[in-house]
């Protein structure tokens, strides 16, 4: 399998690209996507056989979800059944933003992020579906922070790359769980120190 390479422009992403990009993914295909921290493996979050696939890519147990990617607040109403006024103030200053945070959903725990990423909030619209994402690399190994560093370990395995520039932050985001109780930041990434002094 040929790994496509799309260059697209990191202010104003070509229409044209982002909808090529989409139907890739909408077909079940797994794509490496830029973000605001470091670059990720990406598949339609409602395909399981895509998910299957991205879980044997990644080499990565299959006890462990994958991030699920959202373009709006209100599309965490597809996976809970409220968000308390607390939480909706957290996430409101710290989304679009490196932060992925534990909900209680029908299907167990699962993370939740909305990337501050003009491609990839595109990507996600543009598929109409929320993606399941991990970070760019074999599982246990380095995240990449750029598209020749993530070709270098992929290419040939998934259908296609999204370039849109080296990541300058190159840090993972900060993860908090919210269903305990106080908030448990369990790893430390972009923006941990802000968010840790909002929790206390």
């Amino acid at each position: 399998m040929r790994t496509q390479v799309f260059k697209v422009n990191p202010n104003n992403p070509e229409k044209d690209k982002i909808q090529k990009i989409a139907k890739i993914i909408k077909s079940g295909g797994v794509v490496g996507i830029p973000t605001e921290t470091v670059f990720g493996l990406c598949c339609d979050a409602s395909n399981k056989e895509a998910i299957d696939k991205l879980y044997r890519i990644k080499k990565r147990p299959e006890q462990k979800p994958f991030t699920i990617q959202i373009e709006s607040l209100d599309r965490l109403l597809d996976y809970v059944d409220e968000i308390s006024p607390g939480k909706k103030s957290v996430l409101g200053k710290f989304w679009p933003g490196p932060l992925t945070v534990i909900l209680n959903t029908k299907n167990g725990k699962t993370g939740f992020r909305i990337p501050d990423n003009k491609c990839a909030l595109f990507i996600i619209k543009e598929v109409g579906s929320s993606l399941a994402v991990t970070s760019a690399n074999i599982s246990g190994e380095k995240s990449v922070s750029s598209a020749k560093d993530l070709l270098n370990i992929f290419d040939g395995l998934i259908e296609a790359v999204v370039d849109d520039g080296p990541k300058v932050c190159g840090i993972e985001s900060t993860v908090v769980d919210f269903t305990l109780s106080p908030p448990k930041i369990l790893r430390s990434g972009a923006n941990a120190d802000k968010l840790r002094k909002l929790l206390t």
